[in-house]
């Protein structure tokens, strides 16, 4: 090897070494800078007030296209490694870029391909370059882990073998548009775990009940616990008189007007009361209040009390309560419900016989005391009802004030008129010492003028 070769040898020799320098330089840059890829939360300030949001620190979407495109290998599977590290702490952040999904979808190493899916599938991009350059077999194999979006899903359903489609049915979930496919095949094994087990859309409910299979028309009523169907669906539904479906769909959601309409125009009617008791039993939301005057002033004894075994009134109904029905039933539904409005109330303490006043005292569940106002504030003062009720409550359980309920005991008459004109509210003890004084005036006297009548002790 003459000089000359020697040096051209060296010369590109020389060149390789750098080159080889320069790469590994690049290299370790690109590791370093991907071993900071992590999760930061920060505190922000709305006019809420603080909340916290987590993003990833070191995320360059540049950045990492350039790596895949580079095309080490080993670059690209600690990229993905790093994300899935990230998304075994943070998922809703832990998102690899679109751009960079479909780079890596287009260079198809299996090896890059496994480690991406075991994350997640990949975006509607990714996809797009996925149907243009995977073979077949390529896209059955990764819809066996993921599902496609819904563009894909159209394709497979008009373009896949039969049982191709089958086994992606009973995998994943399904867009309306697949799902208005499926229903089209009518294949019922896959319909069934598209409902029981992936999303079911409300458009879908109408074709569904037209399609007419009882097992469907179930599962999907179970699936749509406590939202409302369309009114049109739901008399598809009533037309159908099935009473499985019928309490089903009661319990799914509430009636709608058209129906409830039917239903209240004719209570006196067998049929329609047995599905009143249905709708009573299975419906937990009970009558919209627009309905309840109805349906106080309509039903009968029976029927009312079946339906308050399950059911109360609104606040704005208790008026409405008290004038339509029995004592009897009154008290029944008091007894369940264990309340009544302030105004209903006031005319139960105005109007109301001394054995109603006192067992609603005994039923009411809360703010007994409120009651109490109301029957004091009543003329004239019902003074049997109100010393049964005096009498039924614990004195033991009250503080005592012995000097204030000894001038109410043994205080001559303008003693006590000389305290009432302090305007003093008198300890609880010592206003049922003053009212079993049995002086009525003296009483009397006392309520005079006041908003509250005793302390809450």
């Amino acid at each position: 090897m003459n000089e000359n070769e020697l040096n051209k040898r060296l010369a590109q020799d020389a060149e390789t070494w750098n080159a080889r320098q320069d790469e590994m330089k690049k290299h370790l840059e690109i590791m370093e800078k991907l071993d900071k890829l992590c999760v930061k939360t920060e505190r922000y300030e709305d006019s809420e007030g603080p909340f916290w949001a987590q993003d990833i620190c070191g995320e360059d979407v540049q950045f990492f296209c350039d790596v895949v495109r580079r095309g080490r290998h080993d670059e690209i599977l600690f990229l993905i490694e790093r994300y899935r590290h990230i998304y075994q702490d943070c998922k809703y952040v832990a998102y690899v870029p679109d751009e960079v999904q479909s780079l890596l979808v287009e260079r198809n190493d299996p090896e890059e391909i496994k480690a991406f899916m075991a994350m997640y599938g990949f975006c509607v991009s990714a996809q797009d370059v996925m149907f243009d350059n995977w073979d077949h077999q390529q896209l059955v194999s990764y819809a066996q882990k993921h599902g496609f979006c819904e563009k894909w899903q159209v394709y497979i359903f008009n373009n896949w073998p039969e049982a191709e489609v089958r086994a992606y049915c009973l995998r994943h979930g399904l867009s309306l548009e697949a799902w208005k496919l499926l229903l089209k095949r009518g294949w019922h094994e896959e319909i069934m775990t598209q409902i029981q087990v992936h999303r079911f859309f409300e458009d879908l409910y109408g074709a569904l009940v037209e399609r007419g299979d009882h097992d469907e028309i179930m599962a999907a009523l179970d699936k749509r616990l406590y939202k409302q169907l369309s009114p049109e669906c739901q008399e598809a539904l009533w037309v159908r008189s099935n009473d499985e479906e019928l309490a089903s769909l009661m319990k799914a959601c509430q009636l709608c007007n058209s129906l409830l309409e039917r239903m209240l125009g004719n209570l006196n009617d067998p049929a329609t009361q047995s599905m009143f008791e249905m709708y009573s039993e299975e419906n937990r939301e009970g009558l919209p209040e627009a309905y309840q005057t109805r349906f106080l002033q309509t039903a009968d004894h029976e029927l009312f009390m079946f339906y308050i075994s399950y059911h109360g009134f609104y606040e704005s109904q208790h008026k409405c309560l008290l004038a339509s029905r029995t004592a009897e039933e009154v008290r029944g539904y008091l007894e369940r419900h264990r309340f009544l409005s302030d105004e209903a109330e006031k005319i139960l303490a105005r109007e109301g016989s001394m054995e109603d006043k006192i067992f609603y005292y005994q039923v009411k569940a809360h703010d007994k005391d409120g009651f109490i106002i109301n029957l004091l504030k009543t003329r004239p003062l019902d003074y049997a009802a109100l010393s049964s009720i005096f009498l039924s409550i614990d004195a033991e359980r009250m503080i005592p004030f012995p000097k204030e309920e000894e001038l109410m005991k043994t205080g001559t008459p303008e003693e006590l008129k000389a305290f009432f004109a302090l305007g003093k509210a008198l300890h609880r003890r010592a206003f049922l010492t003053l009212f079993f004084r049995q002086d009525r005036k003296l009483f009397e006297a006392y309520l005079e003028g006041k908003e509250y009548f005793y302390c809450y002790c």
